[in-house]
């Protein structure tokens, strides 16, 4: 064996000694935080959201913490030692379990309170116009019902908002007049 490839196998060993505890410390706190956001029940749609951005972040965390965990498990194959790599492999499997089934209980939650996927798009951020409805058609520049809810359903898909918060921006915002009294 030359004297670069005993050099790289040193520092390979030196690696997986000095980094393996950290790296099962950190994927166990990130299994108890899937399994509490599993164990969380939202009693408010702001609740939920929150809930849900908490989730992309944890999962961003571990998908940093996977790639690195990948990266030891090959340190430690390469200086023939299966049993950390063994361990950092079940280590990482826990996790994406532990992801897969809180994400599972998000689903039901997004469900449940009627939110909807963002499609990339912040609230707010659409340039189109919320549209009005007076329920008279028959004035200048007014929409017929039809119109406006197809106006209505366009514009609430440039956002994202529960079930909740469409029916305030409904109410509050784009009918005016006796449809809006008759709410």
């Amino acid at each position: 064996m030359t004297q670069a490839k005993q050099s790289e196998l040193l520092v390979k060993e030196t690696r997986v000694a000095n980094r393996k505890d950290k790296l099962v410390n950190n994927i166990q706190s990130l299994i108890d935080d899937f399994s509490n956001l599993k164990a969380t029940v939202p009693e408010t749609d702001q609740q939920a959201t929150k809930l849900l951005d908490k989730f992309s972040d944890i999962k961003l965390q571990a998908d940093d913490v996977i790639k690195d965990a990948k990266d030891l498990s090959k340190d430690a194959t390469d200086i023939n030692s299966t049993d950390q790599a063994v361990l950092i492999d079940d280590m990482v499997q826990q996790l994406k379990e532990a992801s897969i089934e809180a994400k599972e209980n998000l689903i039901a939650i997004k469900d449940k309170f009627g939110l909807v996927p963002s499609s990339g798009i912040k609230s707010g951020s659409s340039d189109a116009k919320k549209p009005l409805f007076c329920g008279d058609s028959s004035k200048q520049d007014q929409l017929d019902f039809y119109t406006f809810q197809d106006d209505f359903w366009k514009y609430i898909g440039t956002r994202t908002a529960s079930s909740a918060e469409q029916l305030r921006i409904l109410t509050q915002d784009c009918l005016t007049a006796r449809p809006k009294t008759s709410c």
